[in-house]
């Protein structure tokens, strides 16, 4: 899982987010929110995805996205609705990241962290 913070609720933010990420080989499938920021994903994300898996959600469909949800639950845990972001560090931003990286999947990773599979496919 990947968390970058935007400078506004955009979908010129998101794009700029996306390269400013680096690199983008190593994203295997984006999950979009049914946010403005998201309407046209074709071309959002035209030119950084071509290979890529774009999955898109249906409004109010959250069993459509696990997982973003879980992660979402775990940003909220940190940092409750209301946060001002710009506030929040780029390292506060990692650390999270690491975190939720670093929790056992029992059934989708046979028990091993997202970062132990990422790395042992890289």
């Amino acid at each position: 899982m990947l968390i970058v913070r935007i400078s506004a609720i955009t979908a010129d933010a998101v794009r700029r987010a996306l390269i400013k990420a680096g690199n983008l080989k190593t994203i295997l499938s984006i999950t979009t929110e049914n946010d403005c920021e998201f309407l046209n994903s074709a071309q959002l994300f035209k030119g950084i995805n071509a290979d890529r898996k774009i999955d898109e959600n249906h409004a109010c469909a959250a069993r459509e996205k696990g997982t973003v949800e879980n992660v979402n639950r775990h940003i909220r845990h940190f940092y409750p609705k209301g946060t001002d972001f710009q506030r929040v560090s780029s390292r506060q931003v990692t650390a999270l990241q690491t975190f939720i990286n670093s929790i056992p999947h029992k059934t989708a990773l046979r028990g091993k962290t997202a970062n132990e599979t990422f790395f042992a496919a890289s």
